[in-house]
């Protein structure tokens, strides 16, 4: 449709603002519109000349259609994934042309629509894509409605087909889908619209496709959404709300083959994973809202240059929650700048003392440990505590001036579990640059302020509470080896995490191996052992096998077993297998010179030292040459030397003897005559 021709002609006949003032439902009007739409067309082609929407519904024919479906009906099966380059020369004129799809809600009045698309600025003859005026997918071709108890129509099929293939196509291909809410408030309107399968179809396809997606309220309450939502307390409601309804399982179709197919073709688009779709919608809707945000902030600062006013530029509030939108979609570089332009906003305008500046600075350590930049949130976070604790003696006596300089009972409550927070983070950024002793202190004020502050609830299963008791427990074991003081938050940390997380969290399994570690150092080896076990078991079924922590658990329980055969008897074996598994799995995936691994193969030499090398023996000497090549054979030497061996009678051994010697002289007086 041509914007301006829809708003200012098509809206305004007659018969269809008579609709408008009974406020009749979209998809009431848009069979009455289909009559004038149809009146316009017979009327215009009897005039002199096509005027703008001949031209453009010309452009469409059944026939293009046709030829635009059956090119792609081969192609565009169940996940409707089909690259239609086969589209006619018409079809592809349409898409050029349209420079914005429109996403409505059926239930929207006409005229709420016509103020809210009048927000989007277009010059004359810029086109718009809307299936308003199209059939409807669950009804064939007679006008007659699709019923679920009975197979579809072969013709009703055909249509369902193109009308999905033409859907698809104009989403993917037209350069902005726009989204249009409801006439009522931000959080009332979202829901109906997001939880509609064709809204959610839609924004799903422009995510595959990488196309903007912008969204449209009302224009009476798009000033309450500014001030309220993007630079006021209500943000927290409307990421909420998106949050809610970011849900493909609860979205639902008014036509039962709609729904079918919808599902069927959301579950194409992510890879036939339903938490993948959901993950895509809210970033989707994410991305629209901090951009928004930006584009907010951005004109608030151009309108201070301009009018050379600081009072209307941007304000703390306008950066901390544009920063707390960047964080939602992981963008902790650029929040952490806006966080740092919140600090200089409220030191310039508020002053270093004043709580809001202290929450921003808070604000801003906070984002920096969570980029791991412990050692630059450590001192802003004890200069948050510094400020808090001189304040709460400066109104120590004074708690109504506090009251009042806070807003409200609620805020100093709020500002008292936020101070409890920040020794919690202190103590969290102290232990991970490994000052144990230096962060006891403040485990111990957090935990204790938890328990004191957290009236009407039980504080032992509150996250906050169970989490710091085992980080407490675990600088009193390792940095002041106060072992007996950390048994029991080892013992209410981990009896917490199983009621609320469950026996197998890996936060759960994480509190079981710490606890394990203490019970070996105290000498409770059998107990020890169980849990050393159970954290094996659970850390193998939800980590695997080769996984760092499952194989750390599995060398503890190794030396547990192999050190102490005497509590348990026949488990020596076992221990070696599973200290050669845990050597030979830190060698593949840390490499056998990493310290790790060098740490377990001197622990498996120790106990299992290799056998001594055999001693060094010389090789048998050779039989000494004694000529055995003589006239006989044999040497007389070697002759004598075997009939002694074998014990022949000495005489005739004598006499043999004495043959050689007659032999000698003879050859002696051979030798003389010679």
């Amino acid at each position: 449709l041509r914007l301006d021709w829809f708003l200012d002609s098509f809206c305004q006949t007659p018969f269809l603002r008579r609709l408008q003032e009974f406020q009749c439902p979209l998809w009431f009007v848009r069979h009455a519109a289909m009559a004038v739409l149809l009146y316009q067309l017979e009327a215009a082609g009897t005039a002199a000349g096509p005027s703008p929407l001949v031209e453009q519904v010309s452009a469409f024919p059944n026939s293009s259609l046709s030829q635009t479906a059956t090119a792609s009906e081969s192609k565009d099966n169940e996940g409707d994934n089909s690259d239609n380059s086969s589209n006619s020369s018409e079809a592809t004129l349409v898409r050029e042309q349209a420079s914005t799809f429109v996403s409505y809600c059926g239930s929207y009045q006409l005229s709420d629509l016509v103020k809210v698309l009048s927000q989007i600025s277009s010059n004359n003859g810029e086109y718009i894509w809307m299936d308003w005026l199209c059939i409807h997918p669950g009804w064939d071709a007679f006008g007659q409605k699709h019923s679920s108890s009975s197979p579809p129509s072969e013709t009703l099929q055909k249509l369902r087909k193109r009308y999905f293939h033409i859907f698809k196509e104009q989403v993917t291909t037209t350069p902005q889908l726009c989204l249009v809410l409801g006439s009522n408030s931000w959080c009332e309107s979202t829901a109906p619209a997001l939880t509609r399968l064709w809204v959610q179809y839609e924004l799903l396809l422009a995510a595959s496709s990488d196309k903007p997606v912008q969204v449209l309220l009302h224009p009476d309450h798009v000033q309450d959404f500014v001030e309220n939502g993007l630079e006021g307390p209500d943000l927290n409601l409307i990421r909420e709300s998106i949050e809610m309804v970011c849900n493909v399982k609860k979205a639902r179709a008014i036509d039962e083959m709609d729904q079918k197919d919808l599902r069927k073709r959301i579950l194409h688009i992510s890879e036939g994973s339903i938490e993948g779709a959901n993950a895509l919608l809210l970033a989707v809707m994410r991305t629209w809202l901090s951009t928004k945000g930006m584009q907010q902030l951005q004109s608030r600062q151009k309108l201070q240059i301009e009018q050379k006013d600081p009072s209307l530029g941007p304000t703390a509030t306008s950066f901390t929650n544009l920063a707390v939108l960047f964080q939602d979609q992981g963008r902790q570089a650029e929040a952490e700048k806006l966080y740092f332009e919140t600090v200089r906003y409220c030191r310039r305008v508020l002053g270093d003392s004043h709580p809001t500046t202290m929450d921003s600075i808070h604000k801003f350590a906070s984002v920096k440990q969570d980029a791991g930049k412990i050692a630059e949130a450590e001192p802003l976070l004890k200069h948050v505590l510094a400020s808090r604790q001189q304040l709460s003696q400066q109104f120590a006596n004074k708690p109504d001036a506090l009251i009042e300089l806070l807003g409200g009972s609620d805020h100093v409550q709020a500002m008292e579990l936020d101070t409890l927070r920040a020794n919690r983070q202190l103590a969290d950024a102290l232990r991970l640059q490994g000052k144990l002793a230096e962060a006891e202190p403040f485990y111990r004020q957090a935990v204790d302020g938890y328990h004191e502050k957290l009236t009407g609830t039980n504080s032992k299963e509150d996250e906050r509470v169970f989490t710091a008791q085992n980080y407490w427990a675990l600088v009193l074991q390792h940095g002041l080896g106060k072992l007996d003081e950390a048994e029991p938050l080892y013992r209410q940390s981990f009896a917490a995490h199983v009621k609320v997380y469950g026996p197998n969290h890996m936060e759960t399994l994480s509190v079981l191996h710490n606890f394990a570690t203490l019970l070996a150092q105290q000498g409770k080896v059998k107990e020890a052992g169980a849990f050393y076990n159970k954290a094996l078991k659970g850390r193998r079924g939800a980590l695997g096998e080769m996984n760092f922590d499952t194989l750390t658990t599995q060398f503890n329980l190794a030396l547990l077993l192999i050190d102490n055969v005497d509590i348990f008897p026949g488990k020596e074996d076992e221990g070696r297998q599973l200290l050669e598994g845990a050597r030979d799995g830190f060698t593949s995936i840390l490499g056998e010179d990493h310290p790790n691994t060098q740490t377990i193969s001197n622990a498996f030499d120790q106990r299992f030292p290799p056998a001594p090398p055999a001693p060094h023996t010389p090789p048998p000497a050779e039989p000494e040459d004694v000529g055995l090549g003589g006239e006989d054979g044999f040497d007389d030497g070697f002759a004598m030397m075997m009939m002694k061996r074998r014990g022949m009678n000495p005489a005739l051994i004598k006499a043999v003897e004495g043959e050689d010697d007659d032999d000698d002289s003879d050859d002696s007086s051979e030798d003389e005559e010679d």
